[in-house]
């Protein structure tokens, strides 16, 4: 054979080595690291079914949907260790809601209306309990009953921002400060990123973002309220089968409302809702582009891409969640006796996947940090 066909065949097989220990480097027990990849929650099952990812963190109800297929089981719920923390928000464009602010102020009327009519159905003995169980069927996918009501248990509904909390647990803005910080420490975004923005610190940065004044007024609404005198239409985002925006879900069903209208309609609103986003970072990117005036989305991307994106001119207007996500592994993976710390642990050289810039994103790394585990972006 030809010296320079022997050579070539050699280089070939080096490389295909070096590219299979790479592989089992990154996928091995002894990388020393939790590695994260992007893995959108709705396809994370799938994911860890076909072998692609390990572990991942994800929102409801497609943790519950993972637990009860069988594949995969819990390794943590997100209370066990940030109980009471805010997840989804609702954001609005503060050019749309400086032009239109009654009408910002009758959808979250919307919300809180549905919010109680949720709190209500979801008695089995309710008349709507099953207009309840029809809603979430059609938003999420799931078809059992019993999956639904147990997807509905590892979360809280509420609108409420509210940080008049009890000494040593953190309040609303406090847990948004938290998130800020966590994303400065991984380098995520910058002190420079809120200077940019006219903020000395994390708390002068929330303060800007939040504001809950719209939510007052809708709090004060009489009970007879009857809506706009005009219709006005609103460009609603939300993600896609996340069941922390059941609540808007619910105010856009004729199921819930009456005389064949929804409960944004009774109030004169045109909601539309043509895209089912991902992600967090997709509602936001079509925020910058310009494509919506109100979304329901997770704090974190709001809180990055607001740091990140000078363009950018959103404010937080109320709560949409707390608690609601989890970390999940392929069944088998760790025995039901372990620790939390032993399951973290025992992700070392393990692919988890992710949505990036989430809430999820954010616990991933925590939980890493606690149990002193480095964690990774897959490469």
């Amino acid at each position: 054979m030809d010296k320079r066909a022997v050579l070539a065949v050699v280089v070939v097989i080096a490389v295909v080595i070096v590219g299979v220990a790479g592989y089992v480097f990154t996928r091995g027990d002894n990388s020393g690291a939790i590695q994260y990849t992007e893995v959108a929650p709705g396809k994370q099952l799938d994911a860890i079914r076909e072998g692609k990812i390990d572990a991942g963190v994800l929102w409801e109800p497609y943790a519950t949907a993972a637990e009860m297929s069988g594949d995969a089981e819990i390794v943590a719920w997100s209370e066990e260790f940030w109980n009471g923390h805010p997840c989804c928000v609702i954001a609005v464009d503060n050019k749309f809601a400086q032009k239109n602010p009654d009408a910002v102020i009758a959808f979250l009327a919307a919300q809180i209306k549905a919010l109680d009519w949720i709190n209500e159905a979801m008695d089995a003995n309710s008349p709507n309990h099953q207009a309840l169980i029809e809603i979430t069927k059609g938003h999420t996918g799931l078809k059992n009953d019993a999956d639904i009501m147990a997807s509905l248990e590892h979360m809280e509904l509420t609108y409420e921002m509210n940080n008049n909390v009890a000494s040593g647990e953190k309040g609303f803005n406090e847990w948004l400060e938290y998130y800020v910080e966590e994303f400065i420490n991984q380098d995520i975004i910058y002190e420079k990123d809120l200077k940019a923005r006219g903020c000395n610190s994390s708390k002068e940065f929330i303060d800007k973002v939040v504001n809950g004044e719209y939510l007052s007024d809708a709090k004060n609404l009489s009970d007879d309220y009857a809506g706009l005198s005009t219709e006005v239409t609103m460009r609603v985002g939300q993600l896609n089968g996340d069941l922390h925006q059941l609540a808007l879900v619910v105010a856009m069903s004729p199921l819930a409302g009456e005389n064949g209208e929804s409960m944004l309609e009774q109030l004169n609103i045109n909601a539309v809702s043509t895209t089912k986003y991902a992600a967090g970072g997709n509602i936001m990117s079509a925020f910058i582009g310009g494509e919506l005036d109100i979304a329901y989305v997770g704090s974190p991307p709001v809180i990055q891409y607001s740091a990140k994106h000078s363009e950018l001119d959103v404010s937080i207007i109320a709560c949409a969640n707390t608690n609601g996500s989890a970390v999940i592994a392929k069944t088998g993976m760790f025995d039901e006796n372990m620790s939390l710390e032993e399951k973290i642990k025992g992700l070392e050289g393990k692919v988890v996947g992710i949505p990036l810039g989430s809430i999820q994103y954010l616990m991933l790394l925590y939980l890493g940090k606690t149990y002193g585990v480095n964690v990774l972006a897959w490469s």
